[in-house]
């Protein structure tokens, strides 16, 4: 479909080229496959083949230089095809075209452009966007296998061979070899760095997508030797189906919690999701580990699965307990002001609340508004943990002024504590801390009173506080 010709030696496909009943012979002509800033033309091969050679090409719109995976379309094709569409620098000693190697956990670049350009394998190019790709052959077709090893890393740069976007939701996972796909995303300034999109089973981080277009590559992650295959019945035919997300209507509906890591300059996202026949271990068909995406100045955000592994996209089996709590693993680049968020929510139940636990400041808070905290570089496996809790069982933030045995209430400059029940507290610390997880007011009462009085004419007036007895019970106020 809107297929034409400027002369007698060439044609041009803006929008799709479908061999659907018979072979079409290129005879003298060129035919190219147009892609430009609004659009990528495609081909369909359901029954039938193309005799001859193809050109096809993928515009790239990221205007700053940048990492940018690519993957071979057609057979027989090799580095220098790409030479005239941006310098590869092969003979330099920083070359701007690599493979992944996975054995070595490496990336290595070709020897000479007259090098072959595997299909289904994954390279990457470094280049300023905002232009066109192209390559000419012979385009894939049927199934094509691809070898996935678990060698080194387990993770294995492989990319769509076919001149038309895939599906990801079509295809099938064999045995060894998990479901997510892990697409690169650079940041537009240092643009060398940036993060994985992930997609997993009708979810996401980052934009992921289950749409892969056209000469694209992505990371997918094997833990044993094993063999998978792209086919035909994956590919996109329709034409509104583009590269954005693109979700099936027989997913399961399951609650799904997204949450943000972020400071002024980063920010990554990871999920948790109740799924049935999930559980707290990794699952290859459920979870998606963490894929780190090597800024030293970055962040890096995951779930830690009960067998300890770092879990971006996180199934859980329901809620059982009245509490269950997730461990969060964090990366911190640089020293100064993060937060994490709650930035997409879905189909939770109005009774279960979603709260952060900070160990390090020993504060539970709920998440309905971002929490606001200090963290030097370096790792951070222990610190934060994600609680969801039934209404019943919560005891962080109360709407009742009664909490358990007592009743906590204010005046403009003094905080009341009223032991109703004469619950021995003498010998916890009362801490006051405010919206995003300072503390402001530590005493602890040595007056064994049941009423205890403390000043807070030194808060600001019109802000909300929380109030805990720590280890026992805290509470929301006003000034």
């Amino acid at each position: 479909s809107d297929v034409c010709s400027s002369d007698l030696s060439d044609l041009v496909v803006n929008k799709l080229l479908n061999l659907s009943n018979g072979n079409l012979s290129a005879g003298g002509y060129n035919i190219t496959l147009v892609s430009n800033a609004t659009s990528s033309a495609r081909m369909i091969q359901s029954n039938g083949v193309l005799l001859g050679n193809l050109a096809l090409e993928q515009y790239v719109t990221e205007s700053t230089f940048g990492h940018h995976y690519l993957s071979n379309p057609v057979s027989a094709c090799t580095f220098s095809q790409l030479a005239d569409d941006f310098p590869l620098g092969i003979s330099n000693n920083f070359p701007h075209v690599y493979f992944y190697d996975e054995a070595n956990s490496s990336w290595d670049s070709p020897s000479s452009e007259s090098e072959s350009l595997a299909v289904g394998k994954g390279y990457t190019g470094y280049f300023r966007g905002e232009i066109t790709v192209d390559i000419t052959g012979t385009p894939n077709n049927g199934d094509i296998p691809v070898s996935l090893t678990a060698d080194g890393s387990g993770w294995n740069f492989i990319g769509n061979p076919y001149p038309s976007p895939i599906n990801w939701d079509s295809v099938t996972v064999p045995s060894g070899m998990a479901g997510a796909i892990y697409v690169w995303d650079h940041d537009p300034n240092p643009a060398v760095w940036g993060r994985y999109a992930t997609y997993l089973d009708g979810v996401s981080t980052n934009n992921g997508s289950n749409v892969i277009p056209m000469m694209q590559s992505f990371f997918v992650y094997a833990n044993a030797n094993t063999t998978f295959t792209f086919e035909n019945n994956a590919r996109i035919e329709d034409l509104s189906v583009t590269g954005t997300f693109y979700k099936q209507d027989e997913q399961e509906v399951s609650p799904l919690l997204k949450l943000k890591l972020s400071n002024d300059t980063y920010g990554t996202e990871s999920v948790l999701r109740i799924k049935s026949k999930a559980s707290k271990n990794y699952d290859e068909l459920y979870d998606a580990v963490l894929l780190e995406s090597g800024n030293p100045d970055g962040v890096e955000f995951s779930f830690v699965s009960a067998d300890n592994k770092n879990i971006v996209i996180n199934s859980v089996s329901e809620l059982i307990e009245d509490q269950e709590s997730y461990p969060l693993y964090s990366k911190i680049g640089k020293s100064g002001i993060h937060q994490i968020e709650i930035i997409e929510k879905e189909n939770f139940n109005a009774e279960v609340t979603i709260q952060l636990r900070d160990l390090k400041e020993d504060i539970i808070v709920e998440l309905n508004e971002p929490y606001v905290f200090s963290a030097d570089d370096g790792e951070i496996e222990d610190r934060f943990e994600l609680i969801l809790a039934k209404k019943s069982a919560t005891t962080s933030v109360l709407e009742s002024e009664v909490v358990q045995n007592a009743i906590i209430y204010n005046t403009e400059n003094t905080l009341f504590i009223n032991n109703m029940r004469n619950l021995d507290i003498s010998t916890y610390n009362i801490n006051v801390y405010n919206s995003i997880g300072q503390k402001l007011i530590s005493e602890t009462n040595n007056s064994h009173s049941d009423n205890i009085e403390l000043d807070i004419s030194d808060l600001s007036s019109n802000s909300v506080y929380i109030v805990e007895i720590e280890g026992i019970y805290s509470k929301k106020i006003t000034k």
